[in-house]
């Protein structure tokens, strides 16, 4: 949808409804991890999610492993998300996962009241770090153009502007 943005031009979104014919439990299937190359329980997802609830009840995302994508009998919940109306990066380990399964899904429970619920950017890695905070932008001109950022525990960073990545930055700043 163009209409409840995170980032970019489009993200997916659900409405759920409290109604009785409504579902009790929405989800989104990932395409399967390749299972000759990656263990699920060696990777890390990220992405950013809102809703647009602006009090409590807040709606909820269970992010867990399935077997089969067309059986939601055997979805394993990895760990409970509770969304905000402020788009948030949410990081899921699935290190405690001990199953089978090769389909990472995002289960959205019916909720008490009825809420859009925004996901966009999905990454999906077997290297992940905690991102820099406080990214800030100066001396924005029309030739140039600084990042900074704390570096939230990190030595080593890859700045990415547009079409341009600059690997193993020490600093806490780069110029374009």
């Amino acid at each position: 949808s163009s209409t409840y943005l995170i980032h970019g031009a489009k993200s997916m979104y659900w409405y759920h409804t409290t109604t009785a014919s409504s579902s009790d439990n929405q989800y989104a299937v990932l395409p399967p991890v390749d299972a000759t190359i990656y263990n699920v329980n060696d990777l890390t997802m990220s992405f950013y999610a809102k809703t647009t609830a602006t009090a409590s009840p807040w709606p909820l995302f269970i992010v867990g492993v399935m077997d089969d994508p067309d059986s939601v009998g055997s979805f394993v919940p990895v760990d409970t998300i509770t969304l905000t109306n402020t788009a948030t990066l949410y990081v899921v380990d699935f290190a405690n996962y001990t199953g089978n399964g090769t389909y990472i899904a995002i289960r959205c429970p019916r909720p008490t009241a009825a809420r859009y619920c925004s996901l966009d950017d999905i990454f999906l890695t077997d290297d992940w770090c905690d991102p820099p905070e406080n990214v800030t932008v100066a001396n924005f001109t029309s030739d140039e153009v600084t990042l900074s950022w704390e570096p939230n525990g990190g030595s080593s960073f890859t700045v990415i502007f547009g079409d341009n990545t600059i690997e193993n930055v020490s600093d806490t700043f780069y110029t374009f």
